[in-house]
């Protein structure tokens, strides 16, 4: 018996995607720090230009799993989306005020994290609010 094939909204397919990748930069980013200085703020291990710490790659871990699992159905993918981009703002913010440093989240401007967090913000929101459907043509007329 063929199984019909689904199809993803926009919400459900940013939703796993980004999903998978947060959840290998979490994998990847435990081959950088280990599992020393739990919660360090020395910026000395790096993901390419990004500071790791071991705190910072679990929040990764799990978001990542939100997101993978979220994208199973459009409505838990775009509310899901809407809250992780509304906290990645607020990470983004937070992170150029300097504040999140016990995350390996480098302040001000210079912070590669804070510009990340805020594209990864806006995308997320983007894709739990106006860009969670595809929009549908108006029929053509007959």
């Amino acid at each position: 018996m063929a199984r019909a094939a689904t199809t993803r909204t926009p919400a459900q397919m940013f939703a796993l995607v980004f999903g998978v990748v947060y959840l290998l930069i979490g994998i990847v980013g435990f081959a950088v720090t280990g599992f020393d200085e739990f919660a360090g703020s020395t910026f000395n291990e790096k993901l390419l230009v990004f500071p790791l710490n071991p705190l910072h790659n679990i929040v990764h871990l799990a978001v990542g799993a939100l997101w993978v699992a979220s994208s199973r159905r459009h409505d838990a993918a775009k509310n899901v989306n809407t809250i992780i981009g509304v906290v990645y703002l607020l990470t983004a913010v937070l992170g150029f005020a300097g504040l999140l440093e016990w995350l390996a989240i480098e302040g001000g401007a210079d912070g590669a994290d804070n510009w990340l967090h805020l594209a990864s913000g806006a995308l997320s929101l983007y894709f739990g609010t106006a860009g969670a459907t595809v929009a549908r043509r108006p029929a053509a007329a007959a």
